[in-house]
Formats: C-alpha cells, sequence, structure tokens
C-alpha cells in the first residue's frame, strides 16, 4: 500500500528580496496654458521582506512580514 501524500505546513520563517528600475518623463499644462518644466529621471530601485507565517487547525494562516524598499 502506497504511503500518502504529506499535507503541506506554511509555518516558518521567510526573507525576500525585489530590485527594479523606475523612470519617468513629462510635463503637465493647467487649463489656463500654465505649463511645468518637463522632468526626466531615472533610477534603480531594491528592498526586501521577512516575515513569519503560522499554520494550524488544518488550513488556517496567520503572520506578519516587514517590508522596505
Amino acid at each position: 500500500m502506497p504511503a500518502a501524500a504529506q499535507l503541506y505546513n506554511w509555518t516558518g520563517f521567510y526573507v525576500g528580496g525585489n530590485l527594479g528600475f523606475g523612470w519617468n518623463a513629462g510635463s503637465f499644462a493647467d487649463p489656463l496654458g500654465n505649463t511645468l518644466t518637463p522632468t526626466n529621471s531615472s533610477q534603480f530601485l531594491g528592498g526586501g521582506q521577512l516575515g513569519f507565517n503560522y499554520q494550524f487547525w488544518g488550513s488556517v494562516l496567520i503572520g506578519v512580514e516587514a517590508s522596505f524598499d
């Protein structure tokens, strides 16, 4: 007789990271014809997350997470 597959348990700590790139370009004109100076900028972005999950009663999951960018 084959063994039954174990159910996955989400309890535990985790750590993650992220990287990205952001850019913008544009200008703004209001209905009166006033135009703001165009802006152009770009920047690399990064950050991380860490947290803890606790699974109980079979399928109930609670957790806490902190993130920074």
